[in-house]
């Protein structure tokens, strides 16, 4: 006889996260791409859009732990992005975005919560840390590059 076993937090986070990412990879892989692979001249200054907004771009897991910071991929081109952060660590968590004159972050997360933060990068430089106490300093810091 095989015992039911209740879901916990810790599955339906998973479960959520798998949702998450097949969403992602189906998105990257029915979007098309321009054939002469030549990019847009015109530069704009990075910004942030409301994260209720109708423009949620591409989707960036996040993986926050103690104390390291992990996305779901490192290949970004200038557009919108919505990195959804999850705190899988066992200390309060945020996520700070900061270059090409954009400064921003998310709220702070307790241990299992996820929050949404989208941004509008151009090209260029980012650091991604975790602004909460010294857990930049402890190594929970990104450098991103946009091309």
């Amino acid at each position: 006889m095989a015992m039911r076993q209740e879901p916990n937090d810790f599955n339906i986070h998973l479960a959520r996260l798998a949702v998450i990412l097949a969403g992602t990879v189906l998105a990257v892989t029915s979007c098309g791409g321009d054939d002469d692979g030549s990019a847009a001249t015109t530069q704009s200054p990075a910004t942030s859009a409301a994260t209720g907004g109708t423009d949620a771009g591409t989707v960036i897991n996040v993986d926050e732990k103690d104390f390291t910071i992990e996305l779901s991929t490192m290949e970004l081109t200038p557009g919108t992005y919505t990195f959804v952060t999850t705190n899988s660590g066992q200390t309060t968590h945020a996520l700070e975005i900061e270059g090409q004159g954009l400064e921003e972050e998310t709220e702070d997360l307790a241990p299992g919560d996820t929050a949404e933060l989208t941004v509008t990068l151009e090209a260029g430089e980012y650091e991604l840390y975790c602004p909460v106490g010294n857990h930049k300093d402890m190594g929970m810091k990104l450098d991103i590059t946009v091309e």
